[in-house]
């Protein structure tokens, strides 16, 4: 096994883990860390957001680096969106749960299918950074608080998302991309057997 292929095991870990999350996705505090240290922290606590951007970043990095140039823009630009839209309650009426599930649904078949589609991209990485954001302020705090806090996790996660797409660029053998499609496969899977148990 190369260098290379070594992490996989450990995003297949985390892809797995999904089935033990608890079903409301709230604001983690972290006890002891400051507002903008909490953000930091708080997508690497919610799996289902990880899940969202693990598969995003395969989408995009599928897509090629030039297309997905403005797809980054817009995931930037829809979090800060979905933080407006958590400071003034659409969590309370706005389905963020089913956003999120869709998004990694969809997002899942997209990397398993394979395909080269660039219309998509766009779209794909606003409502995910929405849904994602809509869904990671803190539900009770001030409003500088807050606001510190949507900073630290707008860079956890852009950090993130480019460090997955980074990561899977460097995996360009055959069986290393076909592996990539299983994974989002898989993701797509759970996404459907979480919204499934959701309803029940």
């Amino acid at each position: 096994m190369s260098i290379k292929t070594k992490r996989l095991p450990v995003l297949i870990v985390a892809f797995s883990s999904l089935f033990a999350t608890q079903p409301a996705w709230a604001h983690v505090a972290v006890e002891g860390a400051d507002n903008f240290t909490a953000g930091m922290l708080h997508p690497f606590f919610v799996l289902p957001h990880l899940l969202v951007i693990l598969a995003l970043g395969l989408f995009l990095d599928q897509q090629g680096i030039a297309k997905a140039r403005p797809a980054l823009a817009a995931f930037v630009m829809a979090l800060a969106g979905g933080f407006a839209g958590a400071a003034l309650d659409l969590v309370s009426v706005f389905p963020v749960r089913g956003l999120l599930l869709g998004a990694a649904l969809c997002l899942g078949l997209l990397v398993a299918w394979s395909r080269a589609l660039p219309y998509a991209v766009v779209p794909a990485a606003a409502v995910t950074g929405f849904a994602i954001a809509l869904d990671s302020l803190p539900e009770d705090g001030a409003v500088w608080s807050n606001l510190i806090s949507a900073v630290g996790t707008s860079l956890s996660l852009s950090f993130t998302l480019l460090n997955v797409m980074a990561f899977a660029s460097m995996l360009t053998r055959g069986w290393q991309r076909i592996g990539l499609r299983v994974l989002g496969s898989w993701i797509g899977a759970s996404a459907l057997m979480v919204a499934a148990l959701s309803l029940r």
